[in-house]
């Protein structure tokens, strides 16, 4: 759908662009009547991975099978949810830990189509989306 974004980028994301993609003018105003309910999720960086400290993940992408991919997972979520705005936005490159690696938005008319909706796709972008972070060496 035209509304809906995906950028991938080795700029910082931001939880501020997100929510304004998602047709917020301002932190918690949702300007789409219809829509009843946001869900946001933000995957950070942390400092462990499996037993050992890291200072960030680095993240690599096949840049347009990617998004293509990536849209995929978005019809597919509104051929099963009726939503009305979905967000995805992945970094590449190196990501300092604390720092967003992905934000997955979606706004929908009731909290359980969005909440679900999110949820699959966070899950299937993770799984299915030629995106591969690894941690240094």
């Amino acid at each position: 759908m035209a509304d809906d974004v995906i950028t991938i980028t080795a700029l910082p994301l931001s939880l501020d662009a997100a929510m304004k993609s998602l047709g917020c003018s301002e932190p918690l105003r949702i300007d789409d009547d219809a829509a009843g309910a946001v869900v946001m999720f933000a995957g950070t960086v942390r400092a462990q991975e499996g037993e050992r400290r890291i200072p960030h993940l680095a993240y690599d992408h096949y840049e347009g099978m990617a998004q293509r991919e990536t849209r995929k997972l978005m019809e597919e979520a509104r051929r099963r949810w009726p939503l009305r705005r979905i967000v995805a936005f992945h970094r590449t490159g190196e990501v300092p830990v604390g720092e967003s690696a992905v934000i997955v938005a979606v706004s929908a008319g009731h909290r359980s189509e969005a909440f679900e909706a999110a949820r699959f796709l966070i899950d299937e972008l993770k799984r299915s989306v030629p995106i591969w972070k690894r941690a240094p060496a």
